[in-house]
C-alpha cells in the first residue's frame, strides 16, 4: 500500500485543491448568481435583524432592489418567468404554458449592464463600495426557500452581524464562503474517517480508494455548482460528514448509549438544516437496524440504538414540522393536500425528460449556458464517466444486503427516491422538464466519494487519466464562457444558448469582473488549486507499482487480515 507519510501527503494535497477550487468559483461568480442566493439570503438577513412582527416570508427589500438594478444571470431570468406561469397554472387547474421568448427580467442581461455606464457607476456606489448598515425590510415578493427549516439560517445569521458593515456584493460573497467551509469540513472529516474505518477493516488497498475519492469534486463538476454557493447543503454537508463518521464508529461499538445518541443528536440536527436529511437518516437507521452483525443481541444490538438515536433525533428535529405550512416539497405538499396537480392527460414525456435532467445535474452543470451541442457531448461524457466508476463499485458488493459494504446505499437511496418522487410530480405540476435538479446528492459527499473511490480505483490507470482530463478540462472551458458571459462579451438571446460577442480584451476583461466578483483572488485560489491537484498526482504516480495511485492490480491471494474493499 502507500507509504503512510505519502498517502497523508497526496490525500491533503487533493483536499488543498478541492478547496482551493471552490473559493476559486465563489471568488469569480458574481453575487447571487448561484441557484436560490437571493432567497437563501434574504433568510439569512430575517434570522439575523427582522424583529418578531416582521414578514420574514417576504424577500427582503435590499434583495429585491439588487436583482432589479444589477445583472443577473439567464438562469434567474427563466426562473422569473416560469414561477410566475407556475402559480398561474396552480390558480387555474391548469397545464403550464411558458414562453421564454417574451419573458421579462427583474435583472438586466450582462451585456446590456456594461453597455450602460450609469448603471455600472450606480451599482458600484450602491452594491459595491457603499457600507450601510443592514437591516431587515420585507419587500412584495415571497422567498420560495421559505419552508426550509431554520438552523442553517440561524447559524449564518449570527456570522452576517460580523459582516454587517461591509457593502452587500462583500457580504454575500464572504457568506458564500463560509457556506463552502461547511460542506469541505464535512467532506473531508467524512473522507478521514472513512480513510480510517476501512484501514481498521483491513482493505489492502485502503490509501488507493480514498485517494480516488477524494478526487470525486473534479469527476463531478455539479459538486462545487451545489456546494459553491449560499444555501444550505453546506451545513447539511457537514453534518452528513460528522454523522457518517460515527455511524462508521458504531459500527465497532454498538452497545455505546452515548455515541447513539449523539448520532440521533446530530441527526436532529440535519433534520433541522433541511428536509430531505430526514430520509437519509432513516436509511442510516435502517441500516443499524438490519446490520448483519447485530443478529444475536436483539435488543442491546439492534432495536435500543435504533430507539435512542430515533428518539434524541425526534426530540431535536421534529418542532418545525410539526407547525403549520409546508416544510418541503412545495409539489408533494400540493399532491398530499390533492390540488389537483394531475390535470388532463398524464405527461410521460415531461416526466422523461425531468428525470434525464435530474440526472444529468447531479453530475454536471445541466442548466447551465449552451453552446451548440458541446454542452450535451460535456454532460454526456461526464455522466458517462461517473456511471462507469459506480457501475464497478456496485460489483464489489456482496450479495448480502446486510454487510457493512453496503452502507453508503442506505444513506443515499432514500435521498434518491426522493427526487424520483419530485421528479414525477413537478413534471406533472409544471407541465415542463427541467424542473429537479439532481446535485443536492452532493451533500452526502463522504459516501458518495466511497462509492466513486472505489470503482475508480479498480479502472486502469489510462481510463483514469482520461476521465479526470475530461471532466476537469470540459468544465474550466466552461467556467471561461461563463466568465465572458459575466463581463458582457456574450449574451444569451433565448436564456439558454450563449452567443459570443466582440471578444474581450484582457483588461477590459478584468475590469469588468472587478466590478461584480474579486477576480484577483479568484484567479490565484484557482492557479494554486491546479499546482495542488497536480503535485497530489505526481506524489501519487511515484508511489510504487504495486500500491500506486496507477495501479490496478489485484493481490494474487486474499488472506484473512487482508482484503479489498467490498469482496466479503
Amino acid at each position: 500500500m502507500f507509504a503512510k507519510i505519502r498517502a497523508s501527503h497526496i490525500l491533503l494535497l487533493l483536499l488543498a485543491a478541492q478547496l482551493l477550487a471552490g473559493f476559486g468559483k465563489i471568488f469569480l461568480t458574481p453575487a447571487f448568481d448561484g441557484p436560490d442566493e437571493p432567497a437563501h439570503y434574504s433568510r439569512i438577513e430575517v434570522a439575523a435583524f427582522a424583529p418578531p412582527e416582521a414578514r420574514g416570508w417576504f424577500l427582503s427589500r435590499d434583495t429585491v432592489e439588487y436583482m432589479k438594478q444589477a445583472p443577473m444571470p439567464p438562469e434567474w431570468v427563466a426562473t422569473q418567468a416560469f414561477n410566475a406561469a407556475y402559480n398561474q397554472a396552480l390558480e387555474k387547474h391548469a397545464a403550464l404554458h411558458l414562453d421564454l421568448k417574451t419573458a421579462t427580467a427583474q435583472g438586466l442581461d450582462y451585456a446590456a449592464f456594461f453597455a450602460d455606464k450609469k448603471l455600472a457607476g450606480d451599482y458600484a456606489a450602491r452594491f459595491r463600495d457603499a457600507s450601510a448598515p443592514v437591516r431587515y425590510e420585507a419587500s412584495d415578493a415571497e422567498n420560495w426557500e421559505y419552508q426550509h427549516p431554520p438552523l442553517y439560517y440561524v447559524a449564518m445569521g449570527q456570522l452576517l452581524r460580523l459582516f454587517a458593515g461591509m457593502p452587500l456584493v462583500s457580504r454575500q460573497l464572504l457568506l458564500r464562503g463560509a457556506s463552502f467551509l461547511m460542506g469541505f469540513a464535512g467532506f473531508a472529516f467524512g473522507l478521514l474517517a472513512t480513510r480510517k474505518y476501512l484501514a481498521r477493516r483491513g482493505v489492502a488497498n485502503a490509501d488507493v480508494i480514498i485517494a480516488a475519492g477524494a478526487l470525486y469534486p473534479f469527476l463531478m463538476p455539479a459538486y462545487f455548482i451545489d456546494l459553491a454557493r449560499l444555501g444550505n447543503d453546506g451545513m447539511c454537508l457537514l453534518l452528513f460528514g460528522a454523522i457518517w463518521a460515527l455511524a462508521l464508529r458504531f459500527l465497532r461499538d454498538r452497545r455505546n448509549p452515548w455515541l447513539a445518541g449523539f448520532i440521533g443528536f446530530l441527526m436532529g440536527l440535519a433534520a433541522l438544516t433541511k428536509a430531505f436529511m430526514i430520509a437519509t437518516d432513516a436509511g442510516l437507521l435502517l441500516f443499524v437496524a438490519v446490520h448483519k452483525d447485530a443478529v444475536r443481541d436483539i435488543l442491546h444490538r439492534r432495536l435500543l440504538p435504533v430507539a435512542v438515536m430515533a428518539g434524541v433525533a425526534a426530540l431535536i428535529g421534529a418542532q418545525p414540522y410539526l407547525l403549520p405550512g409546508s416544510r418541503g416539497s412545495l409539489e408533494i405538499a400540493a399532491w398530499l393536500q390533492g390540488r389537483g396537480l394531475f390535470t388532463g392527460d398524464f405527461p410521460w414525456t415531461q416526466v422523461l425528460l425531468n428525470l434525464k435532467y435530474t440526472l444529468v445535474s447531479a453530475v454536471w452543470p445541466a442548466g447551465d449556458v449552451t453552446i451548440s451541442w458541446l454542452q450535451a457531448l460535456a454532460g454526456a461524457g461526464v455522466l458517462i464517466a461517473c456511471g462507469i466508476a459506480f457501475f464497478l463499485w456496485l460489483r464489489t458488493l456482496p450479495r448480502d444486503p446486510r454487510d457493512e459494504a453496503w452502507l453508503p446505499l442506505y444513506a443515499l437511496a432514500p435521498l434518491c427516491g426522493g427526487l424520483l418522487i419530485h421528479s414525477v410530480l413537478a413534471a406533472a405540476a409544471y407541465r415542463a422538464a427541467g424542473v429537479t435538479p439532481g446535485y443536492y446528492i452532493h451533500a452526502l459527499a463522504p459516501a458518495l466519494a466511497l462509492m466513486a473511490g472505489t470503482g475508480f480505483a479498480r479502472l486502469p490507470a489510462g481510463v483514469r487519466a482520461a476521465m479526470l482530463i475530461f471532466t476537469t478540462s470540459t468544465a474550466a472551458i466552461f467556467g471561461v464562457l461563463r466568465l465572458l458571459l459575466f463581463a458582457g462579451c456574450a449574451t444569451t438571446p433565448d436564456f439558454v444558448h450563449l452567443v459570443l460577442g466582440d471578444l474581450c480584451t484582457g483588461e477590459l476583461l478584468y475590469t469588468r469582473l472587478a466590478l461584480l466578483a474579486w477576480p484577483t483572488a479568484g484567479a490565484i485560489c484557482l492557479l494554486l488549486a491546479l499546482f495542488a491537484l497536480a503535485g497530489g498526482l505526481f506524489l501519487a504516480k511515484k508511489t510504487d507499482a504495486e500500491a500506486s495511485f496507477g495501479s490496478s492490480k489485484r493481490p494474487a491471494k486474499k488472506s484473512r487480515s487482508t482484503r479489498r474493499y467490498g469482496n466479503g
